[in-house]
Formats: structure tokens, sequence, C-alpha cells
């Protein structure tokens, strides 16, 4: 999978991971999938797709709901996550390739971020701010050029 399209290892992860939800919604007979995205997880797509290159869509981050998958923790940061999780004695585990700095997300979350977070302890809210804004334009400018190709369509079939 991942030569033949040409997907790096997280990519492929990515995917592979959302099949097996996919096929556990379908055992399950359940409508929604319930990822647990947070803040940070969003704060970290958002700059690397920056580093990567991106338009409208890139700078939207997650969505909170897409199709039937929803993600109701991105407004709170991995560390409010984590914090209830222990004063409430609920176990965690956290995934041990997620130091591994050779990784593009693993480096900008562990090097880069906490350096912004100093910057400006609110940056996780000012980026989830900022991709709603974005992820709101892209959805104006998506409608505006629906009824602009739905027009010209019109206009073509007039013609002919």
């Amino acid at each position: 999978m991942l030569k033949k399209n040409k997907y790096s290892i997280e990519e492929a992860a990515r995917i592979l991971r959302y099949k097996k939800l996919e096929e556990i919604l379908a055992k399950s007979k359940s409508e929604l999938i319930v990822t647990a995205h947070n803040a940070d997880d969003n704060s970290e797509t958002v700059l690397l797709n920056i580093v990567n290159g991106t338009g409208l869509e890139g700078l939207s981050g997650i969505s909170v709901k897409r199709e039937n998958i929803i993600r109701p923790f991105l407004c709170l940061s991995k560390e409010q996550i984590t914090e209830y999780l222990k004063s409430e004695n609920i176990d965690f585990v956290e995934d041990s390739t997620n130091n591994d700095l050779s990784f593009r997300r693993n480096f900008i979350r562990k090097e880069i971020l906490p350096k912004l977070l100093e910057l400006n302890p609110s940056l996780n809210r000012v980026v989830l701010n900022t991709s709603e804004v974005f992820s709101n334009q892209k959805r104006v400018l998506d409608y505006f050029i629906n009824e602009l190709l739905k027009k010209l369509y019109q206009k073509r079939e007039k013609i002919f």
C-alpha cells in the first residue's frame, strides 16, 4: 500500500485505522465513529499542512464532523483530557511511536508546538478558531463556485 500509492507511513496507518473503524461500525450496526482528536491534534495538523504547503482546506484543520465521523474533543487540549482521566483513575495508553521524532508530526508535536505554546499559551484555541474561519470561508467559496457552475451549465443548455 505504501509504495503502490506513495503514502507516508503515517498516511497509510491513518487510512488503515479508518478502514478498520468502518468495519467495526458496520459490524456493530452503529451510526457514528467517535475519535479522540483534540485541540493539540488540530494545531499539529494545521502546522504540518502549512509546512507541506496548503490552501483553505489544509488551514481548516480537523473537522468536528465529516460524514459519519465526529470529534467531540477538538475543543479540549490533550493536557485537559489526560488530567481528567488521571483525576478519575481512568487508564489510558499512549502510542510509543509518538516519541519517534523521525515522523514529521511527532517532531511538530514534541519540538515545535511546545515552543509556540510558550509564545502563546492559548495557541490551540487560536488555531482552532482560525481553522473554523477558514473552514467557513471554504464552505462559502464552494457554495458560490457550485452556484456559478450551475448557471454556466444552464446557459450552455439554452445555447445547445
